[in-house]
């Protein structure tokens, strides 16, 4: 059986969950949104590639076609372009499950964190401006009647544990690692320079 049999689709590797909790005693919740296990799913940004890479083999087909009838190269490129658009279609709905799901999860976690109701939390998370970091810091300043930190004095708390690496591209996808610079430098990718 093929390993990637169910992620044909990825370029790259997904992101993990914080296996050991490295501080003992402290809050658990805000380990992992420090490890960023909720942080805006990548594949929309990850998506983007794919526009690039099906530009790409549309030139190397036409390069290799060359001396083919038009009939041909239009064919080969009605097959790319379907290829193309069903691996597009499938990271953006698995891109939207996922955002999903991680929304949810973290509204139920910081519920239960603070002893809230899941709805007073996305009732918050509906119209917080801030980072998931901000948002645990400020529902816990809520919990114990405290005035919500600002988002400069969460700055200054440090982290539990450092951040995963986001946007790595597996090692048989490195190829189009030229392409993914274009993309970065061209949608302003946060976190994957």
């Amino acid at each position: 059986m093929n390993h990637r049999q169910f992620t044909w689709w990825r370029r790259f590797y997904t992101t993990r969950h914080l296996k050991q909790l490295p501080w003992k005693g402290y809050s658990e919740l805000l380990q992992r949104i420090d490890y960023g296990e909720y942080e805006f799913n990548h594949l929309g940004f990850e998506v983007y590639l794919e526009d690039k890479v099906y530009l790409a083999e549309i030139e190397k087909l036409k390069q290799t076609l060359k001396s083919k009838s038009q009939d041909v190269i239009e064919e080969a490129i009605i097959h790319l372009r379907k290829k193309f658009h069903k691996r597009k279609e499938f990271i953006m709905e698995r891109h939207l499950i996922e955002e999903q799901k991680s929304l949810n999860r973290l509204a139920q976690d910081l519920a239960s964190e603070f002893g809230m109701e899941k709805e007073q939390v996305e009732e918050v998370m509906e119209t917080f401006d801030g980072t998931t970091r901000h948002i645990y810091y400020h529902l816990q300043s809520i919990n114990n009647n405290r005035v919500p930190p600002t988002a400069e004095e969460v700055e200054m708390i440090p982290k539990t544990v450092e951040p995963q690496p986001r946007h790595v591209l597996r090692y048989d996808e490195m190829k189009w690692q030229p392409l993914w610079q274009e993309v970065i430098t061209e949608k302003k990718v946060w976190g994957a320079l």
